[in-house]
């Protein structure tokens, strides 16, 4: 058997320890009736015990104690069985309580031992009664838990009686006790995670009371008839304790403990923990009378920090509704967002806020280097909400320009415009008195070097440095309600914005075809006058250019106000039409070299339409392309699919870049120093156009050639009907 040590403790089984505390006996029954475990002690405290089935005749030390175990068996096999006790006088006159469960299909009976008259025990209702009234008055965390302290040791009589409060990470800290006056007070004291295991916090939320009447008592084997597995423990009453746990009992000086779980919402909040220091037995209707005030404590906390967590969701919502308002109303929105973070700052707590908007960044005690570093690292980060309380959980910059921050909370509004809010937090440098160090430590005991529990439980101070006060649950959830608010906001914005740009385009393309119709008249008129090629050649690139300009101004409109893009299929010869449109680029563009392998095909297209989609493809191969190269067109027929390629020398596009790749007015397209007239429209409407004439556009980016490839697919044959 493997030796059990601090190292192993958390894997140790302990819901089958294989005994019992000696306060008892056990007993342990198939459903059928049939015999299958009991305590060493049974014979001695209950008279003859069954060697197969159980009947009245067994028992006989304990008066009716036979008839109320197969008067459960009969219920546990109709499903009927739950948790019941009785009391039993023995011939000895001492008295029992008999408390039975079901679980895994096995009755378990327990006898326990009372250690209190009847009056004491009926005086009991009264205390129980008046510690409920009291817990429920209480109007705050601290008070009820203190409370709490108050009344389980008045109506228990431990020497100590504590309150503790777990944190997410598992360790707790004494929030309120009630002691005798000679014990060293142990309020605020914190106790790291690993003193309760996980198995034995499990075994806290299942079995909620837990009495060791005498820590230095010899526990009593559990023996079974045949070959029968561990009996699983976990509900009993007088299941031994763990090695580790006496140990760390008797290192504290204590006799006796008993232990109440606080159980919110399925997780162990807290506990009342008990000490004595000498043995006490409690009488087990005084226990589940203190199991009741427990659950009815652990109602009153989950109530208290519903109202708090509530009261704190209704502020933030008055501060989120005004300042929603506020900016769905904004006429310059992205100035009054970057101007809200003293808003901001009223909905969360911090000492920080930063915003950002498409580049324009607003900061509020954030220092610039902070604000360029957090800028940088939100650029590539694919989740749109972060949080963090620590240097240890933060981006490395924070530990150089951080000047004291060190935990944020930030989420995204509009991921196409990179706009972030970001809260943040300084440094709350405190002081931890952990009872004992937190460390497991070495020393020698009787089989050599070995891990045990702590052996001194005296004072012992922690400086934390490196942490914010930690983003709280109901933070959390108003910062995704605020994030879903303004991403509503952003979006009316836009869908605002978008209706107002595509109104404007129309205005401007309807009202911009009249003069340049008059300068191309213009134009006509100068080439019947000698000497005059240089300034024609100039106004014919100008309204060519404008032309253009219109057409995607125009297309832009109708396909904002759904009315898609027209075209109007005829048989064309593909080969002809993209010829043209080379020469025209070679006459017009001498310096840009163009290299074609075009093969012959003629199929059913829109010629004007394709036109448009080639002559932008070429154009922005020449304004993107690297100078001094040339432009490849490829035109093929695979397999009833037409391919052309235009491909050109450079660099390739910013994977991020591809995502908007087709989408209008792309901030890139402002960047290109050759193309300062671009709207980012051209590709755009060239995917619209020949998803019009089922086919696609797609990106590449050839690594051996090292050149941006753009690839038309269209099938040869298409039914336009």
């Amino acid at each position: 058997m493997t030796q059990l040590t601090l190292d192993n403790c958390d894997q140790e089984p302990i819901h089958t320890p294989g005994a019992i505390q000696p306060n008892g006996a056990l007993l342990g029954f198939a459903l059928s009736g049939d015999l299958l475990y009991f305590s060493e002690n049974a014979a001695g405290f209950l008279g003859s015990i069954p060697s197969s089935s159980l009947n009245n005749l067994h028992l006989e030390t304990l008066p009716g104690a036979a008839e109320y175990i197969l008067q459960y068996l009969e219920d546990a096999r109709n499903g009927q069985a739950i948790l019941i006790t009785h009391e039993l006088n023995a011939i000895d006159h001492r008295v029992y309580d008999l408390v039975m469960h079901t679980y895994a299909d096995i009755v378990i009976a327990e006898f326990e031992i009372r250690s209190l008259a009847d009056d004491d025990t009926i005086s009991f209702s009264v205390k129980v009664q008046k510690a409920l009234n009291v817990i429920r008055q209480q109007k705050s965390i601290a008070s009820v838990m203190q409370a709490a302290a108050n009344e389980v040791r008045l109506l228990t009589g431990f020497d100590r009686v504590m309150s503790y409060i777990f944190h997410q990470d598992d360790s707790g800290h004494i929030v309120a006790e009630s002691k005798r006056d000679d014990l060293e007070p142990l309020v605020n004291r914190h106790y790291p995670a690993s003193d309760i295991p996980p198995q034995a916090r499990r075994l806290y939320i299942e079995n909620t009371l837990r009495l060791i009447s005498d820590v230095s008592s010899t526990p009593i084997p559990i023996l079974s008839l045949g070959n029968q597995p561990l009996l699983d423990m976990s509900h009993c009453i007088l299941r031994s304790v763990s090695p580790i746990h006496i140990e760390y009992l008797q290192n504290m000086g204590v006799g006796a403990s008993m232990s109440i779980s606080i159980v919110v919402n399925g997780r162990l909040w807290g506990l009342i923990a008990c000490h004595h220091m000498s043995k006490k037995q409690v009488p087990y209707s005084l226990r589940m009378a203190g199991d009741v005030l427990c659950q009815i404590l652990g109602s009153t906390v989950n109530q208290l920090e519903t109202k708090a967590a509530a009261d704190q969701s209704v502020l933030a919502s008055v501060e989120r509704a005004q300042l929603s308002l506020k900016l769905v109303n904004s006429e310059d929105y992205v100035k009054d967002l970057l101007d809200s973070a003293a808003s901001f700052k009223k909905i969360i707590q911090a000492d920080a806020v930063l915003i950002t908007f498409n580049g324009r960044v607003n900061t509020l005690e954030v220092r610039p280097e902070l604000a360029n570093e957090l800028i940088h690292w939100l650029d590539g980060l694919p989740e749109d909400y972060f949080q963090f309380s620590s240097v240890q959980e933060a981006p490395p910059f924070f530990t150089t320009v951080g000047n004291g921050l060190t935990g944020a909370l930030g989420f995204s509004i509009d991921r196409s415009n990179q706009s972030w809010i970001i809260y943040l937090r300084l440094e709350k440098v405190h002081t931890i008195s952990w009872s004992g160090f937190p460390e497991k430590e070495y020393k020698v005991g009787p089989l050599g070097i070995r891990l045990t529990p702590r052996g001194s439980f005296d004072e012992w101070k922690e400086t934390v440095k490196g942490q914010c006060e930690a983003w709280t649950q109901t933070e959390i959830s108003v910062a995704k309600d605020l994030q879903l608010d303004l991403m509503k906001v952003t979006n009316t914005k836009s869908a605002e914005n978008n209706r107002l740009r595509t109104q404007l385009m129309a205005i401007l393309g309807h009202d911009l075809r009249d003069p340049l119709n008059s300068i191309s008249m213009a134009n006509q008129f100068l080439e019947r006058e000698e000497g005059s090629s240089k300034m024609r050649a100039r106004i014919k690139s100008s309204t060519g250019r404008m032309s253009r300009l219109i057409t995607d101004v125009m297309d832009m409109a109708k396909l904002h106000g759904g009315m898609g893009l027209k075209v109007s299929p005829v048989e064309t010869d593909l080969t002809s039409l993209l010829n043209e449109i080379i020469e025209e680029n070679r006459v017009g563009y001498p310096s840009s070299e163009i290299i074609s392998d075009i093969c012959e095909i003629v199929t059913v297209v829109d010629p004007d339409r394709i036109s448009q989609v080639i002559a932008n493809l070429i154009s922005n191969a020449r304004h993107h392309g690297e100078i001094g190269t040339p432009i490849k067109v490829i035109l093929q027929n695979n397999t009833g699919v037409i391919t052309l390629a235009i491909r050109n020398k450079g660099a390739a596009i910013d994977p991020e870049l591809t995502k908007i790749l087709f989408d209008p007015f792309k901030r890139l397209s402002k960047q290109n120093d050759r193309n300062k007239t671009g709207m980012g429209l051209g590709l755009y409407i060239s995917n619209e156009i020949m998803k019009a004439h089922n086919g696609e556009i797609i990106y590449s980016y050839d690594d051996e050639s090292a050149e941006v490839v753009f690839t038309l697919k269209l099938a040869a044959q298409q039914n336009w009907e």
